[in-house]
């Protein structure tokens, strides 16, 4: 899992170790590039590690880049200025559309999901290490648009940018979709946990 750059980071390092290692795929349950701008192409049906199509699904990928509705500036910078990785391991401005896996259905569709479905946001600002946050539940509702997570603003001032100018240019200190996440790994894992095991081979 990563976040942004470390999103980036993580994509790295799911493409030019985990999906050239057969072992490694194998212990794959997900990848989860938050807030991360990926090429839909590199992720279709037939990769060697595919993009999420349903909660059932182990060893896929999930990322989304969000803005909030209305937010025009922030869409056009993830479409036309997004820098991913290329072939060569150099990174360049994205051509074609971005990956969008939606974290409230932990597949990619085009669905709009409501607020309501929304099992829970948290804001970890100030928290210790390791605390769990509560949970703000029916807070945003999403759906991927041409490749960008449309988020609604969110409900609650708790998880909405505040203070200063400065303050509100850095990166909010919450996760719209935590408990949604969550969720999502609960379900990934379990259908790791479930595949049946191959075969040892036989010894010589």
């Amino acid at each position: 899992m990563g976040v942004e750059q470390g999103g980036e980071l993580t994509e790295r390092l799911l493409r030019d170790e985990v999906a050239a290692n057969p072992e490694l795929r194998k212990r794959l349950v997900a990848a989860y590039l938050i807030d991360t701008v990926v090429p839909a192409a590199e992720y279709g049906a037939g990769a060697v590690v595919p993009a999420c199509t349903s909660r059932q699904q182990a060893g896929c990928v999930l990322a989304w880049a969000s803005a909030v509705q209305g937010d025009h500036e922030r869409e056009r910078d993830l479409l036309e200025r997004s820098l991913v990785w290329s072939g060569q391991g150099q990174m360049e401005v994205i051509q074609g559309e971005p990956l969008c896996v939606n974290p409230m259905r932990g597949a990619v569709t085009n669905e709009e999901v409501p607020a309501r479905q929304n099992m829970g946001s948290a804001n970890a600002t100030g928290m210790e290490w390791g605390a769990r946050p509560a949970f703000l539940q029916r807070q945003v509702g999403a759906q991927c648009v041409d490749g960008v997570l449309r988020v609604t603003r969110p409900k609650s001032q708790a998880l909405r940018p505040s203070g200063s100018w400065a303050d509100r240019l850095k990166a909010l200190g919450a996760n719209l979709f935590y408990a949604d996440i969550e969720a999502d790994a609960q379900a990934r894992s379990a259908a790791f946990l479930s595949r049946p095991s191959e075969p040892s081979a036989p010894h010589s």
